[in-house]
């Protein structure tokens, strides 16, 4: 006999009447979360009102991510057995921070409920999805030299405290080839001031190994043109300094 748990008993059936997976993923996700214990929880933690506390849906439904206004970001795992991920994360962020040119947000990982949960430093910005096409077409030469050297710079550390997170311990930084933040193009966070870059948020998919797939993205114009200039300026400095 397969036992589903109440939320799932209660989600499965009004999920089923949801058109879009990006809705009913966020529907499903809320409905089987102590949403509410959480909100109460970050309006103890951050000082700020429940009505401050805007939710997303984190990449495959894996968190439930709340903004806690201005000042913290918290990520609440979905499914207990990913605990893991929080702890290295925050191995491979604390290793890497000094190699990077760019800030890495701090994270706590905290106790709630049992179960490990994450949360960062809010960082204020625009992604490059987010950015205009006046503003991207002014400043996307800046912004990619900017990130071709975050890329460089971080492939080319090789801390000893991660270096068991490698698929091969022994294995050496090299052309497209070493530790890198999993997702470029919707992670940084740019200052729209001055048009530089902020910060590199979540690690949590954080890796070493070839990444040579990050210049060719399949979808969207945008991201195609901009890692297109990322892998020119990362070819020049790959080539000046090796």
């Amino acid at each position: 006999m397969i036992f589903v748990s109440l939320p799932h008993f209660i989600a499965n059936p009004i999920c089923a009447f949801i058109p879009g997976d990006a809705l009913r993923r966020r529907v499903r996700v809320i409905l089987c979360s102590p949403y509410v214990a959480q909100k109460l929880f970050i309006m103890r933690d951050a000082g700020v009102r429940y009505r401050d506390i805007k939710t997303k849906i984190g990449y495959r439904g894996r968190n439930l991510v709340m903004i806690a206004g201005k000042k913290y970001v918290y990520k609440f795992l979905t499914k207990s057995k990913r605990a893991y991920l929080c702890h290295r994360e925050r191995i491979i962020t604390d290793a890497l921070r000094n190699a990077s040119p760019i800030h890495i947000p701090e994270m706590k990982i905290f106790d709630f409920r049992g179960v490990s949960a994450r949360r960062y430093e809010y960082i204020n910005g625009k992604t490059l999805p987010d950015l205009t096409d006046d503003e991207y077409n002014a400043h996307k030469l800046k912004l990619a030299r900017t990130v071709a050297n975050f890329i460089y710079s971080v492939a080319c550390a090789d801390p000893q405290e991660i270096k068991y997170f490698k698929p091969n311990p022994k294995t050496k930084p090299s052309y497209m080839h070493g530790w890198w933040q999993g997702d470029i193009c919707d992670n940084f966070m740019i200052d729209t001031t001055n048009y530089s870059v902020r910060a590199f948020i979540d690690w949590e998919d954080a890796v070493f190994n070839d990444f040579s797939n990050i210049f060719t993205p399949r979808h969207h114009p945008r991201q195609r043109d901009f890692m297109a200039l990322v892998a020119r300026e990362y070819d020049k400095l790959y080539n000046k300094k090796k």
